[in-house]
């Protein structure tokens, strides 16, 4: 339960909660080294689908999350490119587009 308050906590953005409704529990996997890397293998029972990109979530306790990529990578609201972006700090700056003044023929 700890690891998933964990988790919980590192996707806490909107509905990025982990909910394991459902789960499958596909047993026990060795990590073993591929080259310069480590590689877990993913049990038949979880049924993972070919060829689906997947975040990588490491937690302090040593708990691995791997999430499905939106399919939809096209959106910069979606993809994650403007998570890093303080929004309401650039409101603060001064930066409305809604309260520009009018220029030319918008009306």
């Amino acid at each position: 339960m700890e690891a998933i308050k964990m988790v919980n906590q590192q996707l806490s953005k909107g509905n990025n909660r982990l909910d394991l409704t459902g789960s499958i529990v596909g047993g026990e996997v060795k990590s073993r080294r591929t080259g310069h890397s480590i590689s877990l293998t993913v049990p038949k029972a979880v049924k993972p689908k070919d060829g689906v990109v997947y975040t990588t979530f490491a937690l302090p306790d040593g708990t691995l999350v791997y999430r499905p990529k939106a399919v939809n990578t096209d959106n910069p609201w979606l993809d994650g490119e403007y998570d890093h972006y303080d929004f309401e700090d650039a409101l603060d700056d001064g930066l409305n587009y809604s309260n520009e003044q009018r220029v030319g023929k918008e009306l």
